[in-house]
């Protein structure tokens, strides 16, 4: 098996074939992720990919760590990470919320599948977002709320090219409180990090 070596934020990440390497979007992310102080906080970090975020909230000092993915190769990443690092991190295999049913969190992240092209195999699943981006993204606004605690915070990417207003006004039609936190221009798009809460 190949692995890359991805250097971001000041983190070395080892990464393994048909897992999604760190990327710019990884680096805004990460930068958010410090600016909500999760030391002492639970925090989940959903689609982990390379597990870079839930290392990242480990690392800076979280309570405890759950990340998960649908890709059964993450969990080799996650290992290989943390214990690169010498942090706990709990990898759970499945789709979006289902390994977490019924649990909350003070910190949830998000970095999804967010280019607008029909994924082809679990590997392009990492980045390939349905037709307009969105795949996940409404999946994850939807659910989001049942695994926030009181008082806790959710940090999820999207492009502008998938309709930033359209994922501001799911939130508020859920009762959600939604505020851009992050941005960055990239070469096809702008990146923008959002960050949710319950009122």
């Amino acid at each position: 098996m190949r692995w890359l070596e991805v250097e971001v934020e000041g983190l070395r990440i080892r990464v393994p074939e048909s897992v999604y390497p760190p990327e710019l979007d990884t680096a805004l992310m990460l930068r958010c992720l410090r600016s909500a102080h999760p030391a002492g906080k639970r925090v989940l970090d959903v689609g982990t990919g390379s597990g870079a975020l839930a290392v990242a909230a480990a690392l800076w000092g979280a309570s405890e760590v759950v990340a998960t993915d649908v890709n059964p190769m993450c969990k080799l990443a996650v290992e290989v990470n943390s214990r690169r690092y010498g942090i706990q991190v709990e990898f759970r295999l499945g789709d979006l919320f289902q390994p977490v049913a019924g649990e909350r969190f003070e910190l949830i992240t998000f970095n999804p599948p967010y280019l607008a092209e029909e994924p082809r195999d679990l590997a392009s699943a990492a980045w390939a977002g349905g037709p307009r981006g969105r795949r996940l993204i409404d999946r994850f606004v939807e659910g989001v709320g049942e695994h926030l605690t009181h008082g806790g915070t959710a940090l999820l990417l999207q492009a502008e090219s998938n309709d930033l207003e359209e994922t501001l006004n799911l939130a508020k039609t859920l009762g959600l409180s939604v505020t851009p936190v992050g941005s960055q221009k990239v070469a096809f798009d702008r990146l923008w990090v959002l960050r949710i809460s319950l009122p």
